[in-house]
């Protein structure tokens, strides 16, 4: 079946998670992803577990269906290999602006280019730093203070919430530049915060603390709006009732 993106490109510059996880989602929609590497390979492809063929499991995970190309900006000739892809490229998707930006200044000399730039605190930090991880997006964010039980300490969730949230929201907005392309034939500079996408989670928390201005305490395995929303016991394993209304 054709893909809603099947006919455009999407260059995937910058290693980590969240660059990797919203280039498989496009990849997913059927656009051509071309994944740029340092000439030692890509930082996922040193994760462990590794496959049977001696490259991690998480970089098969994140990498399925992509093309990739090892890039040495030193050389004249990787130099030159960029310009001609960022000139067919439909989207660039970048994170660490300092570790692209012969990319980022390629492509953005494009107009019809959508360049998605997906960063811990958005490209102008308050701190300057553009360097972080998910547990840390999960405590500055709140999400962390929503996790464990009253008495006990605050927990990361164990899956890499922040990094799959931000790819997620990421996606979002290029298909809406998308959309915008299609109508005006300019491309956009899309400016994504992973803080900023995982504070929406908190949208059973932040809006009791505008109304009296108190902060919610973490409520265990308590769900804050309905009942039941939990995971029970039952005789052959356990069972999730999750209701939307009471």
């Amino acid at each position: 079946m054709a893909g809603a993106l099947d006919d455009l490109v999407v260059l995937e510059a910058g290693e980590g998670w969240p660059i990797a996880n919203l280039g498989r989602i496009l990849g997913e929609l059927g656009a051509e992803v071309i994944k740029l590497e340092v000439p030692s390979g890509d930082s996922l492809r040193q994760v462990h577990p590794f496959h049977t063929d001696g490259v991690s499991n998480a970089f098969h995970l994140a990498s399925a269906g992509k093309k990739s190309i090892a890039i040495d900006l030193s050389k004249k000739s990787d130099r030159a290999l960029i310009e001609r892809l960022t000139k067919v490229a439909d989207i660039v998707i970048v994170g660490d602006p300092n570790e692209v930006s012969d990319v980022l200044e390629k492509a953005k000399r494009q107009p019809h280019t959508i360049n998605c730039h997906l960063t811990p605190f958005g490209l102008h930090p308050l701190d300057g730093s553009h360097a972080s991880s998910d547990g840390v997006m999960q405590a500055v964010s709140g999400i962390m203070a929503t996790t464990g039980f009253p008495d006990g300490p605050a927990y990361r969730a164990g899956c890499n919430l922040a990094d799959s949230v931000a790819a997620l929201y990421a996606a979002i907005g290029v298909l809406a530049a998308l959309h915008d392309r299609d109508i005006t034939g300019s491309g956009q500079n899309l400016d994504i915060s992973i803080c900023d996408c995982l504070m929406t989670y908190l949208l059973l928390w932040l809006p009791s603390y505008f109304v009296d201005g108190k902060a919610s305490s973490r409520k265990g395995n308590r769900h804050l709006s309905s009942v039941p929303w939990n995971t029970y016991p039952a005789s052959d394993g356990t069972i999730m009732i999750c209701t939307s209304t009471d």
